[in-house]
């Protein structure tokens, strides 16, 4: 049997480049010589043309966030956005109350547990309402991509921002009510990663020393293991217990209490 090129040069009909096909006579051809190849006639020629790429119908084109953010657009929450950042789910947008901020929410749960890609972000609120323009995780939307110490702490003060990381009682045990400042300070955490970051815990004036300085420090610990098992690496985590050794004020009342017993973050060059 002859080869697919013998047949053709038999024939008289051979590939062509488009040069040729251009001043090549009407009479001639341009014909493929591979087998599989695909060709269609143009200008009474036969040109060898790219086969169209393999698409599956099965599989959505879009991504997970174009999916979910269509789904949550489709549902009545066109003012919702959702933007991946590693393994958190930024929301941000503005909602016309707080009623719909929180239907909003749950929406975006749902479509993230839906979606297979998706499945294990961590949902950080940056939405604001008419009565709330600076949401825990706002700070976030500012951030490049590689950021400097100095705009890492920035992030993270306006994340802690008349807020604050509560334990139970006099232990290190963390509140569930804390889950959305610390879902929001993990991801500030993972987009500077490249940096140092000191988890500093202080107590207030009550009590031993030796004894303040201990509940600090595993406090401390606690908010570390925390933001670690929120995905964050923990190679940049420094978890320091400073007791009571630097109070922001020297009184001993409740008042006193609350503002010296706190969390905060600093971050330097790792």
């Amino acid at each position: 049997m002859r080869s697919l090129f013998a047949v053709l040069a038999a024939a008289g009909l051979l590939a062509c480049s488009q040069e040729q096909i251009r001043s090549t006579p009407v009479t001639s051809y341009c014909v493929p010589i591979e087998d599989g190849q695909l060709y269609e006639v143009e200008n009474g020629k036969l040109v060898a043309v790219a086969a169209p790429a393999e698409t599956n119908d099965q599989t959505d084109p879009a991504g997970p966030e174009q999916t979910i953010n269509r789904w949550l657009s489709s549902g009545g929450f066109s003012w919702l956005t959702v933007r991946p950042r590693s393994s958190f789910a930024i929301l941000t947008g503005s909602a016309p109350s707080e009623v719909s901020k929180q239907s909003g929410l749950g929406a975006a749960l749902a479509s993230i547990a839906n979606v297979e890609e998706s499945a294990d972000w961590i949902m950080v609120d940056a939405i604001t309402t008419p009565d709330d323009d600076n949401p825990v995780g706002a700070a976030i939307l500012t951030l490049p991509i590689s950021p400097d110490p100095s705009t890492c702490e920035s992030a993270l003060s306006t994340a802690m921002s008349d807020r604050r990381i509560e334990f139970l009682g006099d232990s290190a045990t963390l509140m569930d009510a804390n889950d959305d400042l610390l879902n929001a300070i993990a991801a500030i955490s993972d987009i500077c990663r490249e940096h140092r970051i000191e988890i500093a815990a202080h107590s207030d004036l009550r009590g031993s020393q030796q004894t303040n300085l201990v509940v600090s420090q595993n406090r401390a610990d606690a908010v570390r293991s925390r933001l670690i098992e929120t995905g964050v690496n923990g190679a940049g985590l420094i978890a320091v217990g400073y007791g009571e050794s630097e109070p922001l004020d020297n009184r001993i009342n409740e008042a006193a209490n609350r503002t010296n017993e706190r969390v905060e973050f600093k971050v330097s060059v790792r």
